[in-house]
């Protein structure tokens, strides 16, 4: 045997154990939570930061990307529809914010941190008020006019030139010319004698082809024309010769409207009727109110200082035809009586609303029945239609709606792990369980938390969403006072019973005593599933809803039969 087979054989060095990479940055920052939200792992610092940072993250985020609303405005000039495009009476653009004739934003709120004011054009506003009129005479009331004095004025309001004639000019001269010839109408007070009659007839004017330019009617003409009514109405057989027309006669009265109107012309005689007309243009304009999705909301109407038309050439597509007037709305937010139609605005459109937006008059008719005439619309509708996103809540107000709920339930978590009060009491003189941490979870106490949670939470939700403190209503008390006296009975019962250690959240309310209970699971069931469709109502409707009674029956018998069977299992 050789020297070398009677060595022995050199071992291998053992292999080194791969070395564990450090944690990434990410995982130790993971590993630091998951520590902090358990039980041991409390820090006075860290909860209330953590309590102030969750509703804040969520209010920013929320504020971030609503606020975009704003953004998405439309920009650049408004245009004026061709009229293929639509009806020639129509609003046919909306902006948020108070903007210039051309749609430039100006000034005002667009939603973000008050509510949104909001910019209407419409197009040949006082035509399709003056359609409306000629059937409903409703719409004339307060105007001055009635049904058929509008129609008249309607007829002559173009009219222009003399009021009279020269024909009837004529007949007035030449009846004028016999008086001061008969001898027995000069002995009447008042009646011109020849040379008063010529003169005046000189001063007079007028003639043939000229019945466009009125005759003068100087002092001396004033003077002749005051007497002579009065001697016709100490004689009326003075006016024996002189006709308004082949068939009619005149009277002391009738000739006093004829001498009012010599000389006058037709936008003289109109003054008065044209000042009413404006007048009621005007008011009715003021009298507008903002309809959103085919509802009318009254208490939103135009500022007067907001009110101005457009004059030709300002806009793209305006035709000599078109009378364009701008409208502003300067709070676009309803009154407590027109709640309820929010709501379902709300509910059917959403927060950020595209209903159409259009304007209409509300009147009163004869009979007392209130009556909205409304305007045909481009805004979010027809087939040039004019997009427009309406906020229907100011973003900050929803911002803070959803961090004050967000913030409710975050408070309600961070509870129910640094403290003992969705546990169970350790009743004294229990060796088995040490602390609170090893209590088991009461699934009577972590039910009551939820509808607590809940109706906190949706009660400053709905705060600041209506700006109002009045919102707590529905079946929000009952099902406090259920749940309450669920968990009262519960305590009651389950006092002195032996406990076990906590396995994990959900193996503990749902079992009692260790083992899984039915009674547990169909009240956590049915709770859960009741305060889901709470808080969507709520959300979506803007108001608590109002379970019926069926529902509040059956949630009875559901705590009924948990702290029945406690009772059984005691």
């Amino acid at each position: 045997m050789s020297d070398d087979a009677s060595k022995p054989s050199a071992e291998k060095p053992a292999a080194k154990p791969a070395a564990t990479p450090p944690p990434s940055p990410a995982a130790k920052l993971m590993a630091d939570l998951k520590g902090r939200f358990k039980p041991e792992g409390f820090s006075a610092t860290f909860s209330s930061v953590a309590l102030v940072a969750v509703p804040l993250v969520i209010f920013l985020l929320h504020a971030l990307f609503n606020g975009g609303v704003v953004e998405r405005r439309q920009k650049g000039d408004v245009r004026v529809p061709k009229g293929t495009e639509a009806a020639p009476q129509v609003v046919f653009a909306a902006r948020l914010g108070a903007c210039s004739d051309r749609g430039n934003y100006e000034d005002g709120g667009r939603g973000v941190f008050v509510p949104p004011m909001l910019t209407v054009w419409v197009r040949n506003f006082d035509g399709w008020l003056m359609d409306r009129a000629e059937g409903n005479e409703a719409l004339l009331k307060d105007s001055g006019f009635t049904a058929a004095t509008y129609r008249n004025y309607l007829a002559i309001k173009s009219r222009t030139g003399s009021v009279q004639s020269w024909s009837e000019e004529l007949g007035f001269r030449s009846w004028l010319t016999k008086l001061a010839e008969d001898p027995v109408a000069q002995k009447v007070e008042g009646v011109p004698d020849s040379a008063t009659v010529a003169q005046i007839i000189r001063n007079s004017g007028g003639g043939p082809g000229r019945n466009d330019m009125p005759v003068r009617v100087d002092a001396v003409a004033q003077r002749m024309q005051e007497g002579l009514l009065s001697a016709v109405k100490k004689l009326p057989s003075l006016l024996d010769g002189f006709k308004i027309s082949q068939t009619v006669d005149h009277t002391p009265e009738t000739f006093a409207a004829f001498l009012t109107e010599r000389g006058m012309t037709w936008p003289q005689k109109l003054k008065d009727d044209k000042l009413k007309f404006h007048n009621w243009l005007e008011t009715s304009r003021l009298n507008l109110c903002l309809t959103i999705g085919g509802r009318e909301f009254a208490s939103m109407k135009p500022d007067a200082n907001g009110v101005s038309s457009i004059r030709m050439g300002v806009l793209e597509g305006q035709t000599s035809d078109d009378t364009i007037q701008k409208l502003l709305f300067r709070h676009v937010a309803p009154v407590d009586t027109e709640m309820e139609k929010w709501r379902d605005l709300v509910a059917t459109y959403g927060v950020d609303s595209k209903a159409s937006v259009s304007v209409g008059l509300r009147v009163i008719d004869g009979k007392g029945d209130a009556m909205t005439f409304k305007m045909a619309s481009l805004v979010n509708s027809g087939p040039a239609e004019y997009a427009l996103e309406l906020p229907l809540r100011p973003v900050l107000m929803r911002s803070i709606a959803w961090a004050a709920l967000a913030g409710v339930l975050w408070f309600i978590v961070l509870v129910s792990i640094y403290t003992g009060t969705l546990r169970s009491t350790v009743p004294a003189g229990n060796t088995e369980i040490e602390n609170w941490t090893q209590s088991p979870w009461s699934a009577s106490r972590v039910v009551f938390a939820w509808w607590l949670a809940i109706c906190t939470g949706c009660y400053l939700f709905l705060w600041a969403m209506k700006a109002q403190m009045d919102v707590l209503s529905g079946s929000a008390p009952l099902l406090l006072g259920i749940n309450g006296g669920t968990l009262l009975a519960s305590s009651f019962v389950g006092s002195g019973k032996p406990m076990v250690r906590s396995r994990s959240f959900l193996e503990d309310i749902v079992s009692e005593g260790g083992d899984a209970e039915i009674s547990r699971l169909q009240m956590l069931v049915w709770n859960g599933l009741l305060g889901v469709v709470f808080v969507w109502q709520s959300v979506s409707d803007w108001q608590m809803p109002t379970f019926d009674s069926y529902l509040t029956t059956l949630l009875g018998i559901s705590s009924t039969a948990y702290v029945g069977y406690k009772v059984t299992s005691k």
